[in-house]
Formats: C-alpha cells, sequence, structure tokens
C-alpha cells in the first residue's frame, strides 16, 4: 500500500497528465481465505478497465507472466463422537477419518509437468484426550499453473479424500450413526492464466527495469490478485513493492526497507508506460473491446 500511496502521490506533486486514466484501488481479502475477494469484487461490476498492474511481495526483480490457479476446500469429518473406551470401534472417530484422508492425499502421485501442489494448511478437531472426536476438520490448498490440471487433480483429490472415508467405516464396520460423514466445502477458486510474452503489460514492466538497471531474475507465475484480471481476459501482471524479504508465509518471515525505493519507482514508471504521458508519450496499453 506504501508503493501505491507514493505513486499517486508523485504523479499528482509532479502534476504530470496522463493521456488514460489511472485508477488507485487499495484491494482486501487477496490472502488466505479472502479468495481475492476484494478483486473479485472490483472487476464483477461493469467498468472499462484496460489492464491492471498488482504490487504484491517485495522483489522488484520479478515480473509475473501468469497467475498459478488455486481451488481451496474445508474437508469436514462428522461422527456422533462418544467415550473413547466404552464405544471404541462402535462409534467412528472424526479425526482418525480425516488423519486417513490426509496420508492417502499424500500418497498420491503428484503431477509435476505441469506442475501441481497440494497442501494441508489448518487441521483442528476434537475436544478431549478421552473423547473419540465427533468433528474434524483441514484447510486443503490445491494448486497447478495450468487450469485444466488443476480441475483434473481436483477431482483425483477429492475422490481420495471420498474413499478414505469409505475405508474409514469399513476397517471398523460402521454404519448408520454410527458412521463418519465426510462434508467438503469449496472456500476458495483463484483460476489460472498467463499473458503473452509481448503482452503491453509484460512489456512495459521489462523496459522499466532495464531503464532503472534493475536486472530481471525471475520471470515467473504466482497467485495474486492479478488471476481475476487475467480470467477475464486483461493484460495483468505483478510487480514488486521494493525491500528485501525472506522466509513467505511462515512465522519467521521478514522484510527490510533495502533499496526499498524501487518498488514505487517500478510502478510508476510502468503505469506510466502503459497509460502515456501528455505530449511525452503515448499509450501502450491497448484499449480493450466493449
Amino acid at each position: 500500500m506504501v508503493s501505491l500511496l507514493q505513486v499517486a502521490r508523485s504523479i499528482t506533486q509532479q502534476g504530470i497528465k496522463t493521456v488514460g486514466d489511472i485508477v488507485f484501488v487499495g484491494i482486501l481479502g487477496e490472502e488466505g481465505n479472502g479468495d481475492l475477494r476484494g478483486c473479485k469484487a472490483l472487476f464483477k461490476v461493469k467498468n472499462d478497465y484496460d489492464g491492471m498492474l498488482a504490487i504484491d511481495s517485495a522483489n522488484v526483480h520479478r515480473i509475473l507472466r501468469g497467475s498459478v490457479g488455486c481451488k481451496r476446500y474445508r474437508i469436514i469429518f462428522e461422527s456422533l463422537g462418544a467415550h473413547s473406551l466404552h464405544k471404541f470401534g462402535i462409534v467412528g472417530s472424526s479425526i482418525h477419518g480425516l488423519a486417513r484422508a490426509i496420508t492417502k492425499v499424500d500418497d498420491l502421485q503428484v503431477p509435476t509437468e505441469p506442475k501441481c501442489t497440494f497442501n494441508f494448511g489448518v487441521v483442528k478437531g476434537g475436544t478431549s484426550v478421552n473423547a473419540i472426536a465427533a468433528r474434524a476438520e483441514a484447510e486443503l490448498d490445491i494448486r497447478s499453473v495450468d487450469q485444466p490440471s488443476l480441475d483434473a487433480f481436483v477431482k483425483r483429490v477429492l475422490k481420495a479424500i471420498q474413499e478414505a472415508c469409505d475405508e474409514e467405516n469399513n476397517r471398523w464396520n460402521l454404519e448408520g450413526e454410527n458412521a463418519v460423514r465426510l462434508i467438503i466445502k469449496q472456500i476458495g477458486d483463484r483460476p489460472a492464466g498467463a499473458n503473452k510474452d509481448d503482452a503491453s503489460v509484460i512489456q512495459a514492466a521489462y523496459g522499466t527495469l532495464q531503464s532503472l538497471s534493475i536486472p530481471l531474475e525471475k520471470y515467473t507465475l504466482a497467485a495474486t490478485d492479478q488471476n481475476v484480471p487475467l480470467f477475464y481476459g486483461l493484460p495483468a501482471t505483478t510487480l514488486g513493492a521494493g525491500g528485501i524479504e525472506a522466509n513467505n508465509h511462515s512465522l519467521s518471515e521478514w522484510w527490510e526497507a533495502e533499496d526499498a525505493f524501487q518498488g514505487p519507482q517500478v510502478a510508476f514508471l510502468t503505469a506510466l508506460t502503459l497509460v502515456g504521458v501528455n505530449g511525452v508519450t503515448e499509450p501502450l496499453l491497448e484499449k480493450q473491446p466493449r
């Protein structure tokens, strides 16, 4: 957000008149179970946007050529629950069922080309060490750089989870109300997408790095707010906010402000290249058909 505000401040203070419009938006819900809800709301309503630049992470040496697709699910096992001694082998354990499901998914052969991944990021359930768990749940993240591959792998994963539920009940001959029950709720859907290498947003970002003598070290894909405009067929990429960081998405994550000024510089010049400056340059960003 700081980089975004600095770009807006620089354009305003310098009195720069652009050919096209720049809409500055602070979007919420990008991480975790936010499921890009801010960006989805932005593009769901009628608009005349021709493209998008997102600012995410610190690395200014990175340009995203496309978006990693991601589907997320809450996997819930339920049962009656009961005393751990008296109902052992009679009433199913939701935790045991969930554990079997996680193990079964973990044993799957995972596609590597195109790359697919899975992760059980949150697991919880049970009430007491001496109680058969009546409920257990896990949040599951499944990703791929390719949408058809993602959809196909999701089917395999969910099939394995259903099989695990059946196997848990068969293991203890559980039926009716004594059996464990499976509920699967989708809690996230980020579509995959990609720019062409000669897309205006890619060329503008790369040209900016060259003009600032910032080497391009990563030309890759990731899941960011850019997933949404790419889904709608609009050119979009993600730029670094500046500084240096490490250990992302862990409790030891850190950021330092070393050369942090480069983030706003890159965003500033890339945006102006795309929309054009009156009397200086014409817009590089194409007008989209309406």
